[in-house]
Parts: C-alpha cells; structure tokens; sequence
C-alpha cells in the first residue's frame, strides 16, 4: 500500500502525485468479506484521537470518528464498515462493482499537532460465483440468487441441484439465475448448488449454500421444529398465567365486597340475640 505523511494542512496535489506514482493491489472473490488495511503512522493509544475515511474512485464510502471504546459514525454506505482497531475498511459481500482504487485519508486530532496519512491501494474482483439468499414474506419459502461475477456478458448455461437432484424450478437471464423452494422441497441443513458454465472459455464455475435456521432468519420458526413448539409452549404458558392472575383478581374483588355484607348481618343477628335474651328475662 502506498502511504503518504503530511503535517498540518498541504495542498492536496501531493494525493494526486501519490496516484500518479502507483498503488499497491489486491484481488478479491465474489460473495467474501474481506477488510481492506489502512496503514497509521501514529501510536493509537487510550487519549489519541482520529477521524479515518474511505473513499472509491473518488467517492465518499465510510467516515468514522475513533477515540477508545468509541466510535462516532458520521456515515457508511451500505456494505461497508470501518474496523475501530485497525482503521480498514470491511467490505461485505464482494462483488464485480467494487473493484476500484481506495483511498484511506486518517487524521490524527489529539494529540495535536493535527497529521494526515494517505493510503492507495487497487482493488480487482476475480472472476466467480455470487450466491445469496434473498429476504422472502413466505416464511415456507426460500429464494437464492446467483450470479456470474466479473466477467462480460455471455451466454451462461445455469444448473441448480440438490444432492444429486436437478432442480427444474428457477428463472435464468443472461450472466445470473434465481431458485424459489418451499416446503417439503427444503429443510434445516440441506445444501443446494448453483454451477454456471461460461460459454466464452467453457469454464464451469460452482458454489454452495447450506441453508440453517441461521442464514433463513429469526422469524422463520418453521425451519425449526424444536424452535416451533417451544415458541408455542412459551405463548400457552403466558396465556395460562394471564387466565388464572384475572381469575385470582376476580375472586378477590367479590370475596371484598361480600365480606362487609357477611360483618355487618352478624352484628345484626348479634344484636337480635342480646334483645331477645333481656325481654326473656323481663
């Protein structure tokens, strides 16, 4: 990585005479998440202070204040994130679209006097396969999507299976395939693959995914049964407890408005009794 020293505020040439000198490079693969270093210069220590960004071709990407322990986010696209620690950017879910020349500009706040660090470095794509899972409304249903990364466009040849099975059931275009399962076709642990064979260079590309109650989300209760009927245990127990609480409640407002009643008619019966005993006597 090329790293540029400046002290106080410089003109900004000596950035555009750094990208004219040269860059490091580094080639990344579809779907990973990788973390691009952004080289300090200065001691990142409890009392020291930093604003660090990033930017693409030019372009703002991620901008955080760092102190230790914390960390003031003034904005981050979308896929990208900002390490606290190292000051690298983290980029998750590569794909064809990143690949450019980053630039990580850290300043140094406390202790003064105030110090830029400039950092270059070129970022390519490799050519591959980018398998995700998109957000379905059906819980019952999952849908992947896969596509072929950094290459031009062609004619591809795209074949879902599952084990050893075909599956016949997805959409295709030109460089990318979609596949829609619901249930029984799927299941907690099943791995499915997605091959796309590129007509230019008849290379087969492959990739797999193992579908878990994890990666098809919190509110699809049906991948788990264990999760399933344990939700369902946990709702009876609490409408259990709400019936009997309210009927507790009710017995004992009509057990306070009786009892008063039930005083006050012995008293009466009391009070009989004694009138009685003296005309008795008389």
């Amino acid at each position: 990585m090329f790293t540029v020293r400046l002290a106080g505020f410089l003109p900004a040439l000596l950035l555009c005479s750094a990208t004219a000198s040269g860059e490091d490079a580094v080639t990344v693969t579809p779907g990973d998440t990788v973390s691009l270093p952004c080289t300090a210069l200065f001691e990142n220590n409890d009392t020291a202070e930093f604003v660090v960004e990033w930017k693409k071709d030019g372009d703002p990407l991620c901008k955080n204040k760092i102190r230790k322990n914390n960390t003031a986010i003034y904005y981050c696209n979308r896929q990208f994130s900002i390490n606290p620690e190292t000051f690298g950017l983290i980029i998750t879910g590569v794909n064809s679209s990143n690949a450019g020349l980053y630039n990580c500009t850290l300043t140094k706040l406390i202790p003064p006097p105030s110090e830029d660090t400039f950092s270059l470095l070129q970022v390519n794509v490799s050519p591959g396969l980018f398998l995700q899972q998109l957000n379905s409304s059906d819980v019952t249903c999952v849908e992947l999507f896969c596509t072929l990364d950094g290459l031009r466009p062609e004619q591809v040849n795209f074949t879902w299976t599952k084990a050893d099975e075909k599956l016949p059931h997805y959409h295709n275009t030109n460089m990318s395939s979609t596949l829609k399962l619901c249930k029984p076709d799927w299941w907690d642990g099943v791995t499915l693959t997605c091959q796309a064979s590129y007509s230019h260079n008849f290379t087969v590309y492959r990739k797999n995914i193992t579908l878990t109650c994890r990666n098809t989300g919190p509110e699809n209760l049906s991948c788990c049964p264990t999760v399933h009927v344990l939700f369902f245990i946990i709702i009876a127990f609490i409408w259990i407890l709400s019936y009997v609480f309210a009927r507790t409640a009710v017995r004992s407002r009509v057990a306070s408005k009786l009892r008063p009643a039930g005083l006050q008619h012995e008293r009466r019966s009391g009070s009989q009794m004694i009138t009685t005993s003296g005309l008795e006597e008389r």
